[in-house]
């Protein structure tokens, strides 16, 4: 006997492009995912709404231990963080396949640009702490 059928949308505690675009209610006509990042219970979407770089977004989810819930979404430029209720995101822009160090209360630690040229970087955090570029 094999086990339950599960038809929800993510089935894995990964947050993948095509989750983002259906939990965000993102038009998949138009909007694309430029970068994801998934850590323990914390994920995070770059959603370029229209394709076209001009309405780029930043979703933030929650595993609520079957599922991803969208907890806030906001239009951002090409750098920046935020903190959202103990999840802390730092994003950029850079050449596609870059390393970026970032680091975050003492820890170092690197992500690697998308092939459209945008980074991110999520992690556990109280409100302002925030993280910073190692250069």
């Amino acid at each position: 006997m094999f086990g339950p059928v599960i038809d929800t949308v993510v089935v894995v505690n990964e947050l993948r492009a095509e989750d983002a675009l259906l939990l965000g209610g993102w038009d998949d006509r138009y909007a694309c995912v430029r970068a994801t990042a998934t850590r323990d219970d914390m994920a995070a979407a770059i959603v370029d709404s229209n394709g076209d770089s001009r309405d780029v977004d930043l979703d933030l989810y929650r595993w609520t231990g079957d599922r991803w819930e969208e907890t806030s979404s906001s239009c951002i430029d090409d750098e920046g963080w935020c903190w959202v209720d103990g999840t802390v995101a730092l994003f950029g822009r850079s050449e596609p396949g870059a390393e970026v160090r970032v680091d975050h209360d003492g820890a170092v630690e690197s992500v690697t640009a998308s092939k459209a040229g945008w980074w991110l970087w999520i992690g556990p955090g109280e409100q302002g702490s925030k993280p910073n570029l190692v250069v």
